[in-house]
């Protein structure tokens, strides 16, 4: 599967420093390169239950669900 920008994504690992969880929610907004050649990145919006935004985050991509493996 490929990632897409606004689409939805789910998370495949806990992320603590946010308060996520494996399997919450969360949609693509931008992809990021990391600044040390590292491993890409995406930036994701966090929603609640009624729409409203919570946050905007960066993760690595390899925690999304669907991303494909270089």
């Amino acid at each position: 599967m490929t990632l897409e920008l606004y689409q939805e994504v789910a998370l495949t690992c806990d992320v603590p420093e946010y308060n996520l969880r494996a399997g919450d929610i969360a949609t693509l907004v931008d992809f990021v390169s990391h600044p040390s050649n590292g491993e890409k990145g995406c930036v994701l919006e966090i929603f609640n239950a009624v729409g409203e935004s919570l946050a905007v985050i960066a993760v690595p991509i390899s925690i999304l669900f669907g991303h494909e493996s270089a």
